[in-house]
């Protein structure tokens, strides 16, 4: 299993941006929220096909990046204030 940071940016040319479809379909997912727009993503799959699953969620327009998180020698990870249970998020997946 790997991890994959997901990162996104819902843009609209009118109106507000809806986040939910994608959140619904993160947290389907042994998924953790770390910030507003960014999460990990514990799967089998591969960083194109969680993409372009992800992809469906939102509109032609937003970015979604998906990148794999490696652990080991060399691998450094930092982040300030991250959201309650990322530490434990990483050490069960990672």
């Amino acid at each position: 299993m790997s991890v994959f940071l997901v990162s996104y940016e819902l843009k609209t040319e009118s109106g507000p941006a809806d986040y939910q479809p994608l959140w619904d379909a993160l947290n389907k997912l042994t998924s953790h929220k770390v910030q507003r727009s960014v999460w990990l993503v514990a799967t089998t799959s591969t960083a194109r096909v969680l993409h372009d699953h992800l992809k469906q969620f939102v509109d032609g327009n937003d970015r979604i990046w998906v990148s794999r998180v490696h652990a080991g020698t060399g691998s450094e990870h930092y982040y300030s204030t991250a959201l309650v249970g990322t530490n434990d998020f990483l050490a069960k997946h990672l």
